[in-house]
């Protein structure tokens, strides 16, 4: 378990969290994919995928690029939501959270969910026109991700191949370094940027 000198989450700012993250989930998100469906239809091919066989070595390569291009956006649009013009509006409400737990991971503004998460997320997808199949399993792996990096705990690998220090991999004591200390650590999986940049010295020091 992840240990740090900041207070636990309150019974309110819990059930403020879950309320919030319940409405999203039930009652914004259902609409809005009835909406986006079609486009994701034509654009990623659902229909030819059913007479083109599974390349594995393809989907593997896609995977592995798609990935990227989340860490790229994910870094960057999170690193500007982090401007004292935009902080406030936008991403503060996901601070409120001084340590990780993994109702933390849904709960945020609407425009942050959108900047920060559907778009690095779905971006890799449509910009390859991978398969439906891969579509819908980087989605999973992402919320996966999502829930490893709040979860509290830095979980060994293979619980966690978001921990595997070895390929660059520190997500949970990332993440959680940068709710308690809201400074740096703007990536989510991989550490590139914030090594090239210089943007996890306060994180490197503090370990």
């Amino acid at each position: 378990r992840i240990h740090h000198s900041q207070p636990p989450a309150d019974a309110e700012l819990l059930s403020r969290a879950w309320t919030d993250v319940m409405v999203g989930h039930l009652l914004i998100r259902p609409p809005l994919f009835f909406v986006v469906y079609p486009v994701l239809r034509r654009v990623l091919q659902f229909d030819d995928d059913e007479t083109q066989p599974v390349v594995l070595w393809r989907s593997a390569l896609q995977l592995m690029v798609t990935i990227q291009i989340d860490d790229f956006l994910y870094y960057w649009v999170h690193r500007m939501l982090h401007h004292r013009l935009l902080y406030k509006h936008f991403h503060k409400q996901h601070h409120e959270f001084k340590n990780s737990v993994p109702i933390a991971a849904e709960y945020s503004s609407i425009v942050e969910d959108l900047l920060s998460s559907t778009v690095p997320t779905v971006a890799g997808s449509l910009i390859l026109r991978v398969r439906w199949e891969l579509f819908v399993f980087y989605v999973c792996m992402k919320l996966h991700q999502s829930m490893d990096a709040h979860c509290g705990y830095i979980l060994p690998f293979p619980l966690s191949p978001y921990n595997c220090y070895a390929i660059g991999l520190d997500c949970a004591g990332n993440h959680d370094f940068h709710h308690s200390a809201n400074v740096g650590c703007y990536g989510g999986g991989f550490l590139f940027f914030g090594y090239i940049i210089g943007t996890k010295k306060a994180y490197l020091k503090a370990k």
